[in-house]
């Protein structure tokens, strides 16, 4: 049986590599799917508690908005890579999958999604900053530009 959820979660990560299109088919087919087994853990979290994450400084921080946005501005010491571009899950696999991934975009949306993507390949933790960087401004947080 492990075996065969394996499995799933290797073509459902081929199937994310080769089309940005069907990304949302997939992650919605891989959120059935992690109802269904233990990948590891995601929690949605406040900008109060995402802040107190960053303090700890054993997560790697994701931003996974467009390189403009990012240069709008962004948290510190985040990492970018673009949920919209081809590259993305190749870039993401070059991370620490057994360090815990803080992952934020605009407003949650975009997180909502890539959270179960990055549980699919193998990320252990995720923390979601619950409304994105919006909410991170609105509770008056750092940005770096």
């Amino acid at each position: 049986m492990k075996r065969i959820n394996l499995f799933l979660i290797a073509i459902i990560s081929i199937v994310i590599l080769t089309s940005a299109t069907t990304r949302n088919f997939v992650v919605n087919s891989l959120q059935d799917v992690t109802k269904s087994i233990k990948l590891g853990t995601q929690k949605d979290v406040s900008a109060t508690e995402f802040n107190k994450l960053i303090i700890e400084k054993k997560y790697t921080v994701l931003d996974i908005r467009t390189i403009r946005e990012f240069n709008a501005g962004h948290i510190k010491n985040a990492l970018v890579i673009d949920w919209y571009q081809r590259t993305f899950e190749i870039e993401v696999q070059k991370l620490d999958k057994t360090k815990p991934i803080l992952i934020y975009c605009r407003s949650g949306n975009r997180t909502g999604k890539a959270k179960f993507a990055l549980l699919g390949m193998g990320f252990q933790e995720v923390y979601n900053l619950e409304l994105g960087i919006n909410d991170w401004s609105r509770n008056q947080f750092e940005l770096v530009r």
